[in-house]
């Protein structure tokens, strides 16, 4: 966390912090995503940790760093291509949850 901060204010950036693991739903997340304060000047720091709901967890990440927009029947969040983002996987849940 520390190493990519540095990096994102090296480039006069503000970082986005977004926390995601744990006991979530679709509903949260779209909510949580929805509230974030983004602009031209920012860059979206996915921080994940453990989480019991690894294949949400996965169809999220899919959607955000693929097709820039994760939703569910009206709700949906928009990621402008112009908002860097920067994933940060610790090294026992890339190791033990994710299968590829």
């Amino acid at each position: 966390s520390t190493q990519m901060q540095l990096d994102i204010e090296k480039n006069n950036k503000k970082r986005i912090y977004f926390p995601f693991g744990g006991s979530f739903s679709q509903e949260e997340i779209i909510s949580r995503l929805k509230k974030l304060k983004l602009n031209d000047n920012c860059v979206l720091h996915l921080d994940l940790y453990d989480s019991d709901k690894t294949n949400l967890m996965m169809e999220v990440l899919f959607s955000i760093l693929i097709t820039r927009y994760y939703g569910q029947n009206e709700e949906i969040f928009f990621l402008p291509k112009n908002i860097p983002i920067k994933v940060e996987i610790p090294l026992l849940i890339s190791l033990k949850s994710f299968q590829f």
